[in-house]
């Protein structure tokens, strides 16, 4: 986790890092899937998706982790730390042009992390830089491929989102949905975890919906146990898609 002399670079940045449960609870989704080779983290920050990772022993199958990170710092410190890990690339550098000079050779098979939540004002609109690495991540993967992915909640309703709800609802399935509160992480923004698959032919599946309310025994009894306060399926993804904007609601 960030310290709190460092902490104003970091809201600067929009960077909150992850705490290492809940990325382990989100590398247990994957853990299993033997089609998954090739891994991608793009704002991996103190590394804490590839600690999940390496505790798992999902990278003990011939898998292979591109990380990378803006900050020359923790990038330094995590390719140390990582240093005998030959099938893990630690890169220190922008996310974005990094895509662009890799798009049109690499895919993935799956893209974790939690991207900057950062809002960028232009043109009378806020847009959020994690909407803007959504957009990249939907367009990066192959297909089959998957998405693991922390987002502010807003997502899921703001009009600054609608292109990528819409590629999301009419090219993914929507797999799970996770319902955070403001306080797992420090800026008090409350998130979403968005686990998804890209599918070449669309089919009516079940979204299973999990929610943390917002109290401090909801989170101390998720972070000691695990435990979810509510979790169900649903089955509306098609009615997501015939929203006027693509509003995803629970």
């Amino acid at each position: 986790m960030i310290l709190k002399e460092d902490s104003s670079e970091q809201k600067l940045r929009g960077a909150y890092y992850t705490p290492l449960k809940l990325a382990q609870k989100m590398v247990d989704f994957f853990k299993d899937d033997l089609s998954i080779k090739s891994i991608l983290e793009p704002s991996c920050g103190d590394g804490v998706f590839v600690d999940a990772l390496l505790e798992s022993q999902f990278l003990s199958q011939h898998k292979r982790v591109t990380a990378i990170e803006i900050e020359k710092k923790e990038a330094e410190k995590l390719s140390e730390k990582l240093k005998n890990n030959s099938n893990i690339d630690v890169v220190n550098g922008d996310f974005f042009e990094f895509y662009h000079k890799h798009k049109d050779m690499d895919t993935y098979d799956l893209i974790l992390g939690n991207p900057p939540y950062e809002e960028v004002r232009g043109n009378s609109q806020k847009t959020q830089k994690a909407t803007a690495f959504l957009d990249k991540y939907l367009e990066w993967l192959h297909d089959e491929g998957f998405i693991g992915i922390i987002l502010p909640e807003s997502f899921l309703q703001n009009d600054s989102s609608i292109l990528q709800r819409k590629k999301l609802l009419n090219e993914f399935d929507i797999m799970e949905l996770w319902m955070l509160p403001g306080q797992i992480f420090e800026n008090n923004c409350s998130t979403i975890v968005l686990i998804a698959q890209k599918k070449k032919t669309q089919c009516e599946c079940l979204t299973k919906i999990k929610v943390l309310v917002r109290n401090k025994e909801s989170i101390r009894d998720y972070f000691k146990h695990r435990r979810w306060d509510f979790e169900f399926f649903i089955n509306i993804q098609n009615s997501w898609k015939n929203e006027p904007r693509y509003r995803i609601s629970v």
